[in-house]
């Protein structure tokens, strides 16, 4: 028994350093694309059932991702090698406002309904179904003119909005992960409903922010019409109690 102890206390050694951060990410990012992969998120339905497919999921995703917080925090917040500072007021402040604007992004997509949702069924159901309608339902709308994953761009501005005021080895592998994650999610997510969305929403929409504005294929002054700014409003006097 004792011949494993030395094994044991290296694993325990690297999760206890920033490498242990990009274990902990691997395995949240690893769940997150094996669990909704189309083919293997169908079987798991059929064989769970809607709702505790859902709760499972939320499990694993809790699992994962809060120890990669809790080894962040304890092992690599602020420690490793330094390569910027990010102490200057303009950086701060830059850094602040890209939060900001990460968190307004994030309560846009949360009071935006699902296009899956608004056609009238769950995206389980329809991709289950393999169903496709091409409908009005699922026309963009706010924030989703903008990106399609205005959920997952948020999370990212916030990482990279810590990035710029946290330069250190661990604080880089544990932020970092957050735009990393919103390009690889967002890319799955895309190719998962391909299959039960319009070929038109694609059309009107882009996974890089602002990109569907840029050439002409959505409008700004349509998605600043429909965006909620009262939420938008509380989002920003909300981060100033936090400065």
């Amino acid at each position: 028994m004792d011949s494993t102890l030395p094994f044991s206390n290296a694993m325990l050694a690297t999760l206890r350093s920033p490498v242990g951060i990009v274990v902990g990410w691997s395995a949240f990012a690893g769940s997150h694309m094996v669990m909704s992969h189309p083919s293997n998120r169908e079987k798991l339905i059929n064989t769970l059932g809607e709702k505790p497919f859902l709760a499972a999921y939320s499990i694993i995703a809790f699992a994962t991702f809060v120890p990669t917080t809790l080894i962040y925090a304890r092992y690599g917040a602020g420690k490793g090698t330094k390569f910027w500072s990010g102490s200057s007021r303009f950086v701060r402040a830059a850094g602040w406002s890209t939060k900001v604007l990460g968190a307004i992004s994030f309560t846009q997509a949360i009071s935006t309904p699902s296009p899956a949702a608004a056609a009238g069924k769950s995206s389980l159901e329809r991709e289950a179904e393999g169903e496709v309608e091409e409908s009005n339902a699922v026309e963009p709308k706010g924030i989703q003119r903008v990106t399609r994953h205005g959920l997952f761009f948020g999370v990212a501005l916030l990482g990279i909005g810590q990035l710029m005021t946290r330069g250190r080895l661990g604080d880089i592998l544990y932020w970092g992960g957050y735009p990393v994650f919103w390009f690889i999610g967002s890319a799955h997510q895309d190719y998962r409903q391909r299959k039960t969305l319009p070929a038109s929403f694609y059309e009107k929409t882009s996974l890089i922010p602002f990109q569907a504005i840029v050439q002409g294929r959505n409008s700004w002054k349509e998605a600043s019409k429909e965006m909620n700014w009262q939420i938008a409003g509380m989002t920003v006097v909300g981060a100033l109690f936090v400065l």
